[in-house]
């Protein structure tokens, strides 16, 4: 069903058109930029509602927060849907293969983008449903992320001046960082307002695509197990104009490999590497072989329908599900060794309810005490959920181990070549909670991999 149109228009394209190229139609796109007087600055210096995506039956309480966050009725949150696949390609399937030209290609490619999410109509779409939930308006920051140069638009500035909050929208966050930076990785001028607006005490949110963008370094852009998990990691740059990522393995055509993006995200997450639709699609052993390949200390993975929110350091949880954090301060890998090898990993799974200080790296679960009670020994079989099933295995075992008297729980991946083993111990310091809905909280547990054939 098609989006009612709004006074809200994120791009202004000539009538008086007859029969014309792309090429034309790109360069008549127009930001209309209306700012208002007395905009509020949010007040949460350091904030961030970071959304898993598909909101989804949490929208509510997660639009809420981020309504709040931005100045409620006296906010103006900025719609960046730098990740969205662009509009002139859903203009260009009008006219080449539907055979419209003029008015009638441009109203095809709108009804599309409502249906499919192109990144002219996400800001409608997105700022609408915003204004319903409190924000005062909404400005859309629309740069075609195959056309680097409008981010260097000072009329775009000027509209990121005027906002209180940030929202990026999903897709491909490798397209957006193309879109924001240059090709030696120099953010753009529209970049650089952004993120001085977030010190300032704008609030950054974003769904998807939007919250991996958010990673200072090492944004995750591909990866799928076992492949992620036994290759390791390499660097990939976007090509705008295959739309593909290339990195040394060629062009990535719908390839399983683990690839990040050479250059820098958006940065203003700082604690460490986001990921995305985690739970639900299994990503946790994508994500700590990222991590490690990086050196870099914490991973953080937010479930869909979830978000992971940040104030001064202090996290919590909103939304259906959790966030899985991974820490690998006292980890070691033997790099020395065939396929995957990693022990001392601390894996903690939170939820609505529990609170996470990322400076002090402590843990405050929300539920009541688990009574453990004796049970078989614990193994499950397909821990990375190879064969497609509904994720959340390591959730699973996290939640299993967790209700046991037993302080050993194991997991195995369904491919054979390698095979891996998941082993998770349950330490001193580990902590559980259960909820009042019956599910279960777990931080400090200690994890380790091995390949085991």
């Amino acid at each position: 069903m098609e989006h009612p149109r709004t006074k809200h228009t994120s791009m202004a394209v000539s009538k008086a058109i007859g029969r014309v190229s792309i090429p034309m139609l790109i360069m008549a796109i127009a930001v209309l930029v209306l700012p208002l007087p007395g905009q509020a600055q949010g007040k949460h210096k350091g904030t961030a509602v970071l959304a898993g995506g598909g909101i989804g039956s949490a929208r509510a309480a997660i639009l809420e927060e981020i309504v709040a966050k931005a100045g409620g009725g006296e906010g103006n949150i900025c719609v960046v849907p730098v990740s969205s696949y662009p509009w002139n390609w859903d203009l260009r399937d009008c006219i080449d293969l539907d055979g419209l030209s003029g008015e009638a290609a441009i109203a095809c490619a709108d009804d599309f983008g409502w249906r499919y999410g192109n990144s002219k109509i996400n800001i409608d779409y997105y700022g609408q449903i915003l204004e319903e939930y409190g924000i005062g308006r909404y400005t859309g920051v629309y740069i075609d992320p195959t056309i680097r140069e409008e981010s260097h638009n000072p009329e775009l500035v000027e509209a990121v001046n005027t906002c209180t909050g940030f929202f990026f929208t999903g897709g491909d966050q490798s397209r957006g960082i193309y879109a924001l930076r240059d090709d030696r990785g120099k953010a753009s001028p529209v970049l650089k307002a952004i993120q001085k607006k977030i010190k300032k005490g704008a609030v950054m949110t974003g769904t998807s695509a939007g919250t991996a963008i958010q990673t200072k370094r090492f944004v995750i852009a591909n990866g799928y197990l076992p492949v992620a998990l036994t290759e390791g990691a390499s660097p990939a740059v976007w090509d705008a104009v295959e739309e593909e990522l290339v990195f040394d393995g060629g062009v990535c055509d719908s390839c399983d490999n683990l690839l990040f993006n050479q250059f820098q995200g958006v940065g203003n997450f700082k604690y460490g590497i986001t990921d995305t639709h985690f739970s639900d699609r299994e990503r946790t052993m994508r994500l700590l072989r990222l991590v490690a390949d990086s050196r870099r200390t914490f991973g953080f993975g937010i479930d869909t329908a979830t978000s992971l929110n940040v104030d001064n350091g202090i996290m919590t949880v909103i939304g259906q599900d959790g966030v899985t954090i991974l820490d690998l301060t006292r980890a070691r890998v033997n790099r020395r060794s065939d396929g995957f090898n990693i022990k001392g990993v601390r894996i903690s799974y939170i939820r609505p309810g529990d609170t996470y200080n990322a400076k002090k790296r402590r843990f405050a679960l929300g539920g009541a005490p688990i009574e453990e009670v004796d049970t078989a020994p614990i193994t499950h079989e397909d821990i990375m959920d190879e064969q497609g099933g509904d994720g959340f295995r390591m959730v699973a075992l996290l939640s299993d181990l967790a209700a046991s008297a037993r302080r050993v729980a194991v997991g195995y991946s369904h491919s054979t070549s390698p095979q891996y083993r998941v082993t998770l111990i349950k330490k001193s310091r580990t902590q559980t909670a259960v909820h009042a809905d019956g599910r279960v909280s777990v931080a400090n547990m200690w994890m380790r991999v091995d390949t085991v054939k």
